[in-house]
């Protein structure tokens, strides 16, 4: 996107890669907020590659030469769709909504936090198909990131799942007790029961359940083990 630096300097470009396989492997250890992504790539189509990412959380703007692919890029979830070339009015557009979202995200975490009292702390808040659901924190076993939703995997092999993103409830949590060790998983550190070493290791959970620490993050989950 070289016209990128000239509508949004306020936007840091990680990187650009022309392969499918090394693109995955940059959003996986770079962690983007967003990512501009052709439909028509060699090895893998621009679908097929949303639906590898989507667990990161990172927000998809689809750029492409045809314009029949706007209405299946909109249906995939995507953030926005450009069409080639892209129009510098219509990028700052784009740009300007992601902003926008980003920042009323990040107000519902902050208002989220500042609101609970010290009691409720001790739960979240989960909506659902009636309203909101308030599960106790204690009762959380793991956080399971799937498309744009969480799985809530509780006590009792329960689940319930929520719509909103791995990554916001990442940050919501990340001060009670509860750590990242993939990109697709948030444990609660309390019901971690044993570390099986390797690359990167795995953990078997209170339920059970046994889930992958992905290799960037084991040094850091480690020193937060202690």
């Amino acid at each position: 996107m070289a016209k990128l630096g000239f509508v949004a300097s306020d936007i840091e470009i990680l990187g650009r890669y022309c392969v499918a396989q090394e693109a995955l492997l940059a959003v996986e250890r770079l962690q983007p907020d967003l990512i501009f992504l052709d439909i028509e790539m060699p090895g893998m189509d621009g679908f097929t590659f949303q639906e590898r990412v989507r667990a990161y959380g990172a927000e998809i703007i689809f750029t492409t030469a045809y314009q029949q692919y706007a209405i299946p890029a909109l249906r995939a979830y995507a953030f926005d769709f450009l069409l080639k070339p892209v129009d510098e009015d219509e990028l700052a557009g784009a740009l300007g909504r992601f902003r926008q979202k980003r920042r009323e995200q990040r107000q519902q975490v902050s208002d989220q936090k500042q609101n609970q009292s010290p009691a409720s702390l001790q739960k979240i808040a989960v909506p659902s198909a009636r309203g909101m659901l308030f599960v106790p924190l204690a009762d959380v076993v793991y956080l399971e990131a799937h498309k744009n939703y969480t799985i809530f995997h509780l006590t009792g092999k329960r689940q319930l799942v929520a719509t909103r993103t791995l990554k916001e409830y990442e940050l919501l949590l990340d001060t009670q007790g509860f750590f990242r060790i993939h990109h697709a998983a948030v444990i609660n550190l309390q019901h971690l029961t044993e570390y099986i070493r390797g690359e990167g290791g795995s953990v078997i959970l209170s339920d059970g359940s046994e889930v992958e620490v992905a290799r960037r993050r084991k040094q850091e989950f480690l020193a937060r083990l202690g």
